[in-house]
């Protein structure tokens, strides 16, 4: 699991809703917005699969995943 802010999720995800991330899936935008690439190999398999998500599975995943504060 990782954790970030709730206001950084909040900015990506209403950039999402913007269409700033033309062309990508919700899963691969929010993997590359947050340089998920960088995670250790503990986290790297859930992020792995968040990145081939879109949509309402890709935000499961997320919601499962991240702890927002």
């Amino acid at each position: 699991m990782i954790t970030t802010e709730r206001y950084a999720f909040d900015s990506f995800h209403a950039q999402w809703n913007q269409g700033k991330f033309h062309g990508q899936r919700l899963g691969q935008a929010f993997y590359n917005y947050f340089n998920l690439q960088k995670m250790t190999s503990d986290n790297k398999n859930i992020f792995d699969t968040i990145y081939e998500k879109d949509s309402g599975e890709a935000l499961n995943l997320i919601k499962q995943n991240v702890e927002f504060h």
